[in-house]
């Protein structure tokens, strides 16, 4: 659900956010979301830190880089 909802919000509300961390549970229907939207955050300048409690699940970190 988290993805639906981030995949909507417009790139020019990513300015004003500046972190970003949330569970995740990958199904095999939203394993490519989940890959779009880490490459998303790191196009839009987060850094990413993925850690992954089993191969189906873990916390995702995103964090805005200085520039």
């Amino acid at each position: 659900l988290e993805f639906k909802i981030l995949d909507g919000v417009d790139d020019k509300y990513f300015d004003k956010i500046k972190k970003v961390c949330l569970e995740y549970h990958i199904l095999d229907e939203n394993s490519t979301v989940f890959k779009q939207l880490k490459d998303r955050f790191k196009r839009l300048n987060y850094d990413i830190i993925d850690i992954p409690s089993s191969n189906t699940m873990g916390i995702l970190f995103a964090k805005k880089s200085h520039m």
